[in-house]
């Protein structure tokens, strides 16, 4: 299965106060972090942003949002759009402990839906989720109807919802750190934290 990986880098960071996908943990910014990440899952990645400049050290090719001021949704369906492969994987450039091996999971589980989308102690994740092309015309919709709520378009479509159990079990490894995203500055102190842990355990 051929697979194109997406990182979402339009967000304007305001509670952050600083383009947090530039922030470095472990030495490395966030969003190559993702980007090393998603090229161990997928075929190309591409990264969805309205400010391109930032981005071009990346090497990465890029692609803005065709309907402005309309949030992730509108990230996810450029991308989408562009995309080269039927599937997609999708990740926020605010989550700097993205999982190689939980990507592949949820890949797995992608054949017979529109997403594959953790709900992880209650609470969804889509911007760290599996979608296909099938998951575009709702997405397009959705924005012409200014329904931009992720919830919305989820209900619209055949979901692949994953718990956490689910994961660890089949991974054979905490995943709660890859659910991990950095909004505001103590999350950024967290993050280094949880770096600092993992490099522990690892060494």
């Amino acid at each position: 299965m051929s697979v194109t990986g997406i990182v979402l880098a339009g967000g304007k960071s305001s509670r952050m106060g600083t383009n947090k996908a530039l922030l470095e943990v472990g030495g490395k910014r966030n969003i190559e972090r993702a980007v090393k990440v998603l090229h161990q899952a997928a075929d190309d990645v591409l990264i969805v942003t309205n400010t391109k400049e930032e981005y071009e050290f990346l090497g990465c090719p890029m692609v803005s949002d065709r309907v402005q001021g309309k949030g992730p949704l509108a990230g996810l369906e450029a991308g989408l759009a562009v995309s080269r492969f039927d599937t997609t994987i999708v990740a926020a450039c605010d989550m700097p402990f993205l999982s190689q091996h939980l990507l592949q999971y949820m890949l797995k589980q992608a054949p017979g839906f529109d997403a594959v989308v953790p709900l992880i102690e209650g609470k969804l994740h889509p911007l760290l989720a599996v979608y296909k092309k099938s998951a575009l015309p709702t997405i397009q919709q959705c924005l012409q109807q200014d329904q931009l709520r992720m919830v919305h378009v989820l209900s619209l479509l055949r979901v692949k919802y994953i718990e956490e159990k689910e994961i660890q079990k089949a991974v054979g490894k905490d995943m709660s750190a890859a659910f991990f995203n950095m909004n505001r500055p103590e999350d950024y102190e967290t993050a280094k934290d949880i770096e600092r842990i993992q490099k522990g355990v690892d060494a």
